[in-house]
């Protein structure tokens, strides 16, 4: 990770950041911005200038005192921050060695979408797949994703952790988009679905599973320790039980069938067919 020494909103942040894949621009390239789609980014990275309306103007006068909230609640001092790591750069709204803080300060605050997700523990996926992307860059080991409510001065903080396979993903997207905004072609994807519906109900989604698998690999984590510490043997306490169970082995029944009946037509034994649904995060 590099420090670039710039000035976040300068005329030179602005040129800068055109010739690198950002952290902001992620939830476009991911096709999860509910406020800019590909041919939108691909205007700004030829250098059309996004003008700030109050919704952004407000977010940007209150997140000093957003960051001293979030500041306060971790003991960690965060300063604002550019860092950049081979073709992938982002804007950090605070770093203290390896921790990170990103902040949103919704202009309708409590009635926000972002906070009543924050209140869920819920990341929205758009500003999930920036964080993702901000920790990869910046090498940290937690994000505290942190909503404010400049009504209160209270805010919500999720911690969220690096997450490799959504981040490969995310490089992957990125790669499809690059080569793409070069050119002067239509949104390959521009027959995807856009009806509100469905993208409540794909964020609620994505940002749940994802998580559900961050809590998962934390528990899969501390389950280990438990077995480490319990030594090969049972071991009782703190309302947690790790037994050894001993278990028969599984026929292979493949090789059975090989070895006793090489030759037998099993197509009369195939069960139905039947049809299931995939959910796949892209």
């Amino acid at each position: 990770m590099n420090i670039v020494e710039l000035e976040q909103g300068s005329q030179a942040w602005k040129d800068w950041r055109r010739n690198f894949r950002m952290a902001s621009e992620t939830p476009a390239v991911t096709r999860r911005s509910p406020y800019q789609n590909w041919e939108g980014l691909r205007k700004v990275k030829r250098g059309e200038d996004i003008q700030n309306n109050w919704i952004l103007q407000h977010g940007h006068d209150f997140e000093p005192i957003a960051r001293a909230y979030a500041a306060a609640e971790t003991g960690l001092m965060f300063s604002p921050v550019i860092v950049q790591d081979g073709e992938y750069g982002a804007s950090l709204d605070g770093l203290d060695g390896k921790s990170i803080v990103e902040i949103k300060c919704p202009a309708t605050g409590r009635r926000s979408k972002t906070w009543q997700m924050a209140e869920q523990g819920l990341i929205p996926s758009h500003y999930d797949d920036q964080v993702i992307h901000q920790l990869a860059v910046s090498g940290a080991e937690l994000c505290y994703f942190t909503v404010f409510d400049s009504d209160t001065n209270k805010g919500i903080i999720i911690e969220r952790r690096p997450d490799e396979s959504a981040w490969k993903q995310i490089q992957k997207q990125w790669d499809e988009f690059w080569p793409w905004h070069l050119t002067d072609d239509v949104d390959p994807a521009k027959d995807m679905r856009k009806d509100k519906p469905w993208r409540e109900a794909a964020e609620l989604y994505v940002s749940a599973k994802r998580i559900a698998d961050q809590f998962s690999k934390l528990a899969e984590q501390h389950r280990a320790r438990l077995v480490e510490l319990a030594g090969g043997s049972t071991s009782v306490g703190a309302g947690v039980n790790v037994a050894l169970v001993n278990k028969n082995g599984s026929i292979d029944y493949k090789a059975a069938l090989l070895q006793f009946a090489p030759d037998a037509d099993l197509e009369a034994f195939r069960k139905k067919p039947t049809t299931e649904t995939r959910v796949t995060i892209l």
